[in-house]
């Protein structure tokens, strides 16, 4: 098995459903990019590692529950 892997560009936004409020003092709009493993942010804004962390345990608990739905496990890490 080889060890290498590679790393993706990539720009994360802030989108607000209509009639939701956003937390953490985001804006919508608002963003970060990841070149290689390096994040970046325009200058004079910021962005709570909560939001972040609580998005990630929100898509975590979505795919655990798909897979307890979905009969055989299914690897969507």
């Amino acid at each position: 098995m080889s060890e290498s892997f590679q790393l993706y560009d990539l720009r994360v936004e802030v989108v607000c459903p209509p009639g939701q409020r956003i937390m953490c003092g985001a804006k919508e709009g608002d963003y970060f990019t990841l070149k290689g493993e390096m994040m970046y942010l325009p200058p004079g804004q910021g962005i709570s590692i909560y939001s972040l962390v609580e998005d990630y345990q929100n898509r975590q608990n979505d795919i655990q529950s798909f897979r307890h739905n979905s009969g055989p496990e299914i690897d969507l890490t």
